[in-house]
C-alpha cells in the first residue's frame, strides 16, 4: 500500500474530524509542524493524542522535527498526553523519539516547565 503523508492525511480528513484538532491552525508543512494553537498552546502532536488518533500520532512521530517536549497552558507535554491515551507502543515511539528528554528543564536547573507525569493513572 502507498506511504500516506501527514499532508495527504491532514488534507484527506473530514471538516468535523479537522476542527475537533483545530481547523485552520493545522500545520501543512514541515516548516511549521511544530506550530501551537494560539487559544491553548497544543502542538498537533498533543492534539492528535489528546483525540485518540493513532494514525496522525504515527506520522507525527515519524517526523524527526516534530518537538515532542513543547508545553501547553495547562503545563502538558506529548507525554502526558500519551499516557492518558493508555498506549503503550505510542507511549514507547514517544519515548524513543530523538528529542524526548525527562525532566524538561529551563536554564534555572531546578524549574521544571511541565507537570510532573504520573504513570499510575
Amino acid at each position: 500500500p502507498p506511504v500516506l503523508t501527514l499532508k495527504e492525511y491532514l488534507g484527506s480528513m473530514p471538516s468535523n474530524q479537522r476542527a475537533e484538532l483545530g481547523g485552520d491552525f493545522l500545520p501543512l508543512t514541515d516548516d511549521n509542524i511544530n506550530a501551537v494553537d494560539p487559544s491553548n498552546n497544543m502542538t498537533l502532536l498533543m492534539k492528535a493524542l489528546q483525540a485518540k488518533n493513532i494514525i496522525l500520532t504515527n506520522l507525527l512521530l515519524q517526523d524527526p522535527l516534530v518537538n515532542v517536549v513543547l508545553v501547553d497552558k495547562n503545563r502538558s507535554t506529548a507525554l502526558h498526553y500519551a499516557v492518558k491515551l493508555t498506549d503503550m507502543e505510542i507511549l514507547k515511539k514517544l519515548l524513543k523519539s530523538g528529542n524526548c528528554t525527562l525532566p524538561h528543564f529551563t536554564k534555572k536547573a531546578s524549574m521544571c516547565t511541565a507537570k510532573p507525569v504520573n504513570l499510575t493513572s
